[in-house]
């Protein structure tokens, strides 16, 4: 027996939940990770109108380019569907905005060579990152990760000054 195959394009089906089926559609992009590392932007070609009664999805299928035989039939992927793109002024990591004790919500700016926290305003957060609305300007200078280290040291200022030892 021979079983031959043309791989030179694979199909990626994604399973499409129920509470998802109205944002995914034909034409958007996906961000495709195999579970070995490899990634790549690809489209959505067709979504399949009909939901599963065992499964409560339905079918979303991209067509991959498959040259390089970086996609193999039957593994799985993980996927990131974009279901909009909105245009932001200043976006920072999460790991930039701090919470401070009263509440409010803070970057910490390089200013003179020093670090110092400033109010911002907090708009959309996605897993990677954070709209600030007002606070930071485009193109500042500021702390991505180690915010929680100056907060501690502004802590620490704080006790110092109200107790004379």
């Amino acid at each position: 027996m021979l079983t031959v195959a043309d791989l030179e394009t694979v199909w990626i089906d994604l399973s499409v939940y129920q509470r998802d089926i109205g944002t995914v559609r034909a034409g958007q992009t996906v961000h495709v990770v195999t579970e070995h590392g490899e990634q790549a932007q690809l489209q959505i070609g067709f979504v399949q109108p009909l939901v599963g009664e065992e499964t409560r999805t339905a079918r979303a299928r991209m067509v991959a380019p498959n040259t390089d035989g970086m996609w193999h039939p039957g593994c799985f992927v993980t996927a990131s569907v974009t279901t909009s793109v909105t245009e932001v002024r200043v976006v920072v990591p999460l790991s930039a905005v701090i919470r401070m004790e009263d509440g409010d919500e803070v970057v910490f700016v390089e200013i003179g060579g020093g670090f110092y926290s400033r109010v911002v305003e907090v708009g959309r957060r996605s897993s990677e990152g954070v709209e600030i609305k007002s606070g930071l300007d485009p193109g500042e200078r500021y702390v991505a990760d180690g915010g929680f280290s100056l907060k501690a040291e502004l802590g620490k200022e704080a006790f110092d000054e109200g107790h004379g030892h």
